[in-house]
């Protein structure tokens, strides 16, 4: 069992370390990529397409923190408490993305904007306030879209003439979901739907969040930090002193409003629920990212924090207030696991058997996204690269070529076939296919249509999800036109016929490989040229 989504979905969950070894919550991100077809026109120049591609990179972060120093629930009629010691107060996160030159990467959305409540109280009133704001957006052509992001915030507030008491509550959620349905009928009728959902939800009782986009690393970044009982984003000035128990932190001077909040000359009173037990933040970000042919399409992304703690004490019958001078910038555990490289297209390819689409490739030289080259004899070929129309399979060079190759070793495309030139110093060739399979039901089989040129046959090694204990060796010694099967090889990667002997499963749920190795028959050889017209894998 798993999500529509997880196809397209990259997700890690990490334990976030302050200092050297402690641990105060986790980090859970997770990128989603979905490939984007760009068909908005401007006139006519829009006819003749930019040699890139384009994807939609969906971010979501969650960071949970823990305060170890949390106060016990009992009533304890000695609690004598005189101070909270570091707890979590304020922090600042972000993405960022590292990309090779070629690739442009645009915000073109993120959540949450700025949540805030501001709180207004004086000694002989008394004051309620509500505010909801939400945003919707609909639209039906064939299929259905809808995105709400929704806030709300509530505030009430009493005081007498010899105490004060207050509560925020605020709650940010946001959903997204999208749904495609079609039914095609005439004495039958089939119908196929396609739904998918995404939401994250997160409180963020009397703590406010801040967003904006910097212009300069294109990158969205969020503050959060407690606004009550006191505020740790506006309140920042200081008079020197530093704490005690923790030189890092400054006295921070506040109102007396936000003094008598914390100690009211009897009892010294604990900082927010979420600075007192802990909290949980999700913030989402949407880039477009378009990459140019012939670029790299492995990006890294960053997830950087930045963390304040706070602590509030008595000193000579009054409430003294510190704050970190210096935020700590968090670590995870592991290797620099803050940090994950993703491959844009693969992590993009759709489904085998989606929306009935078929994949197919046929090798068109306008159709590569790295057209292959030839070795010139002073430098090795080009490794080639092709996406399906469909986006369900990819297909790349994955030859370890020498340093130096004979003139004409490596791949070339001319017309609707791919060449593939044996020489003395190149002997082998290799190329990889890429596609996802999402059921275990329905057989699947590979179909090659190739021949061999004058010369030397070919013997074609193929191994499926890296199981070499067990590849599938056939050999083409057939010119175009000619042998008893059209030059069309099938091999079965998943036949479950169990009383057959060709009975076979080579795959697995999500990501498939197939390796070809393309070899000389004999070794030794004058020539030796193979030729592929088109490559598809097919439900059966």
């Amino acid at each position: 069992m798993f999500r529509k989504n997880d196809p397209y979905l990259c997700s890690r969950s990490s334990i976030l370390i302050q200092g050297s070894d402690t641990e105060i919550g986790n980090l859970f991100t997770e990128y989603r990529v979905s490939s984007y077809d760009d068909v908005q026109v401007s006139g006519e120049a829009s006819i003749k397409k930019a040699k890139s591609r384009k994807y939609l990179l969906h971010c979501t972060q969650r960071i949970s923190f823990y305060n170890s120093n949390g106060t016990i629930l009992q009533v304890d009629e000695n609690d004598k408490t005189n101070a909270y010691e570091n707890y979590p107060a304020l922090f600042q996160a972000f993405f960022s993305i590292d990309a090779p030159e070629g690739i442009d990467a645009q915000v073109v959305d993120y959540s949450p904007k700025t949540v805030n409540t501001q709180i207004q109280s004086s000694g002989t009133n008394t004051t309620s306030a509500g505010e909801t704001s939400g945003s919707s957006q609909n639209s039906t052509v064939g299929s259905s879209t809808s995105e709400t992001n929704s806030y709300s915030a509530s505030i009430s507030a009493g005081f007498t003439e010899m105490n004060d008491s207050a509560s925020i509550h605020r709650e940010h959620s946001s959903s997204f979901s999208s749904e495609k349905s079609q039914t095609v009928g005439s004495e039958a009728s089939r119908s196929k739907s396609n739904d998918l959902s995404d939401s994250a939800s997160m409180s963020i009782k009397d703590w406010g969040a801040y967003a904006y986009v910097d212009p300069h690393a294109n990158s969205p970044k969020w503050i959060f930090g407690q606004e009550y009982p006191w505020d740790a984003i506006v309140c920042n000035k200081t008079d020197g002193t530093h704490n005690d128990k923790n030189p890092n932190q400054l006295r921070i001077l506040i109102p007396s409003s936000m003094a008598s909040r914390l100690y009211d000359s009897h009892s010294l009173y604990p900082p927010s629920q979420l600075s007192l037990f802990g909290s949980d933040f999700v913030m989402k970000a949407v880039w477009l990212i378009s990459i140019d042919d012939g670029t790299s399409e492995e990006i890294t992304i960053d997830n950087t924090i930045f963390y304040y703690t706070a602590s509030h004490a008595l000193a000579d019958n009054a409430v003294a207030v510190y704050r970190d001078q210096f935020p700590v910038q968090l670590k995870v555990k592991g290797s620099d696991p803050s940090k994950t490289t993703i491959h844009l297209s693969i992590l993009a390819l759709d489904p085998i058997g989606m929306e009935n689409k078929l994949s197919v490739i046929g090798f068109i030289p306008k159709n590569f996204v790295i057209l292959p080259q030839q070795s010139d004899g002073n430098n090795p070929p080009i490794a080639f690269k092709t996406i399906s129309q469909t986006n369900t399979l990819l297909i790349q060079d994955t030859t370890q070529y020498p340093e130096k190759c004979d003139t004409g070793a490596g791949f070339c495309a001319a017309e609707t076939v791919l060449s593939a030139n044996l020489t003395k110093v190149c002997q082998s060739l290799a190329m990889t296919l890429y596609f996802k399979v999402v059921d275990t039901s329905n057989d699947y089989a590979l179909l090659i249509k190739h021949w061999k040129k004058p010369g030397t046959g070919v013997r074609l090694t193929i191994v499926v999800n890296e199981d070499t204990a067990n590849p599938i060796v056939k050999y083409v010694d057939s010119e175009e036109a000619e042998g008893g099967e059209n030059n069309v090889l099938r091999i079965d990667l998943r036949y479950q016929n169990f009383s057959s002997i060709d009975y076979s499963d080579f795959l697995q749920l999500g990501l498939n490989a197939i390796h070809i190795t393309i070899e000389a028959i004999e070794s030794d050889f004058s020539i030796c040229c193979y030729e592929i017209r088109a490559l598809s894998i097919e439900k059966v």
